[in-house]
């Protein structure tokens, strides 16, 4: 039996899911961004922001959570990715990832592979992923998306000196269909 469910996230989930993305940032991005990306008042947002989204059947819809059970029987949440319109008008497709995290101790298992899957399915999309993010960016690369060019500096972005230089870059997913290289 595999050890993760991929589902819609049920209602009552969005400040889980909070949480959740809080502490995914804290790993992966700790030495990248200072740790006010995930102190208690960007959880809270956090927190916000997924119980408004979980509100409505549409934004369910809209995202998938990797649920995992232990060996005990426990269940907890684990990954989740969110996708949505484009936010670009200069990419030929109509669907962006916007979030795809799996917490630490579960990368490498596949959990992150079938949420993309489940979510996208063979979708063409776009999506932003931090430049200094090698272990993401192969990841994507696996499931076909490609640098395509773009890139922003965050804290130009952001009007932010604190993280100027930090950059995301954009891929892109346009061949519908491609399957995961194993």
């Amino acid at each position: 039996m595999h050890p993760y469910v991929i589902r819609q996230p049920r209602k009552d989930e969005g400040s889980a899911v909070g949480q959740l993305q809080n502490r995914a940032w804290e790993q992966a991005y700790s030495g990248l961004l200072p740790a006010r990306f995930w102190n208690a008042e960007v959880l809270s947002q956090r927190e916000a922001m997924w119980t408004r989204g979980f509100s409505t059947d549409t934004g369910r819809a809209q995202v998938r959570v990797a649920e995992h059970q232990d060996a005990a029987g426990q269940r907890q949440l684990i990954g989740f990715a969110a996708k949505g319109p484009v936010q670009d008008d200069d990419v030929a497709v109509s669907t962006q990832l916007y979030t795809c995290y799996v917490l630490a101790e579960h990368h490498g298992t596949g959990a992150a592979s079938q949420l993309i899957t489940d979510l996208l399915g063979a979708e063409s999309a776009s999506l932003w992923v931090f430049e200094g993010n090698p272990r993401a960016r192969r990841f994507y690369e696996k499931h076909g998306f490609t640098a395509d060019g773009q890139s922003c500096d965050l804290g130009e972005a952001e009007q932010d000196e604190e993280i100027r230089g930090i950059k995301e870059i954009r891929m892109v997913r346009s061949e519908p269909g491609r399957a995961p290289v194993q």
